[in-house]
């Protein structure tokens, strides 16, 4: 009977590589954060301020031009005159600083540009140039 000399064990391997990766990951993130904690450690005075500048947040106006072409304004319909004058008064509580009055214009798609090229056309000779027109994204 003949045996064989070499005896095959065959061992299952660990793929160290991964593990030795989130070791070095590990050591680079509490070494940059032991540096950051070491930073804040440090106590200084820091100066107060007696009130936060106000921001003030620009007005929103929205109208709806509907099929036919009437203004509505909060569902109440209105005039193009009277809009434009809403859109004045608006401008006037905002100590007639045009950047702080925003249109948004909501038209029926089966509208024509007209009233919203005349719309647009007044509140430019206003000075208005934020005007946001309201779609349906499909």
């Amino acid at each position: 009977m003949r045996l064989n000399k070499h005896h095959h064990t065959h061992t299952l391997g660990f793929n160290m590589t991964p593990m030795i990766d989130v070791v070095f990951l590990l050591i680079i993130f509490f070494m940059t954060v032991s540096q950051i904690s070491r930073i804040n450690a440090h106590h200084i005075q820091l100066p107060e301020v007696s009130a936060a500048p106000t921001i003030d947040e620009p007005i929103t106006i929205s109208l709806t031009i509907d099929a036919q072409g009437d203004l509505f304004e909060h569902g109440n319909r209105i005039t193009f005159d009277l809009a434009v004058a809403r859109v004045q008064s608006v401008l006037s509580e905002s100590e007639n600083d045009p950047s702080r009055v925003v249109i948004q214009i909501r038209c029926d798609r089966r509208a024509t540009s007209n009233s919203v090229n005349q719309l647009v056309r007044a509140l430019a000779a206003l000075g208005i140039k934020q005007i946001r027109t309201a779609i349906l994204e499909r």
